[in-house]
């Protein structure tokens, strides 16, 4: 089965040093969309597919969102978690996700860790595509250490690979960039018709992970210059 939580944030309740976001709400309902539309050819069962979409999408409700993927996946299953909205780090240089209620004034206490990611990608089982549509996104930081690997995986949860691709919008260093004439931001965008197939560079009507990658890049450097 196909597990899908689409997080997006265009309106924050607090605006003190960010912008308002135009389309990031509709990233998210747009990538779920095709996902939903073509996992019908794909899985046994149909996707089931929660949405956090701007009121929805605090801090409680992203936790929420990523507790009901572990809690429900099973070996075969696929997992996707999609995000678009503000990323932000704090004093120590590590990123956050910033929930509609957030403040980037204290990450700390009001938004969600890029470490509890990780910490919900060890203890899930299926495969896991993260696709995150945020300033500084390529600063989270999946990889688990030789002793996360014993501890965590052989141990606790009796896993012998650690399968998760994320697909991220921007550097550690770098921002993320929504455009008008698209009307979405580029990596969503970008992602979408890559799922709906244009990266399908093989033609053998299946997008892999790594022609949706290289279609990512290429159209995000074009369309951002």
């Amino acid at each position: 089965a196909l597990f899908v939580v689409a997080v997006g944030v265009s309106a924050y309740q607090n605006l003190d040093r960010i912008d308002q976001l135009k389309y990031a709400h509709l990233d998210a309902q747009m990538v779920a969309s095709v996902l939903e539309t073509r996992a019908a050819d794909y899985f046994d069962e149909p996707p089931v597919i929660r949405r956090y979409v701007e009121e929805d999408a605090t801090r409680a409700g992203i936790i929420e969102g990523l507790e009901w993927l572990q809690a429900n996946m099973k070996q075969r299953d696929v997992g996707v978690f999609f995000y678009s909205g503000h990323g932000v780090k704090d004093d120590s240089g590590r990123f956050h996700f910033l929930p509609v209620d957030g403040s980037v004034d204290d990450p700390g206490r009001t938004c969600v860790p890029g470490e509890l990611l990780k910490q919900y990608c060890l203890g899930t089982q299926g495969n896991l595509v993260l696709m995150i549509d945020a300033c500084h996104s390529g600063g989270i930081d999946l990889r688990a250490s030789e002793v996360d690997c014993m501890d965590h995986l052989a141990l606790v949860f009796n896993r012998t690979e650690y399968r998760v691709v994320m697909l991220a919008s921007s550097a550690g260093d770098k921002v993320s960039l929504e455009r008008e004439e698209l009307g979405a931001g580029l990596f969503a965008k970008a992602v979408a018709e890559g799922l709906l197939g244009k990266a399908d560079t093989f033609k053998d009507q299946m997008v892999f992970t790594k022609e949706l990658d290289s279609y990512v890049t290429s159209q995000v450097r074009d369309w951002s210059n």
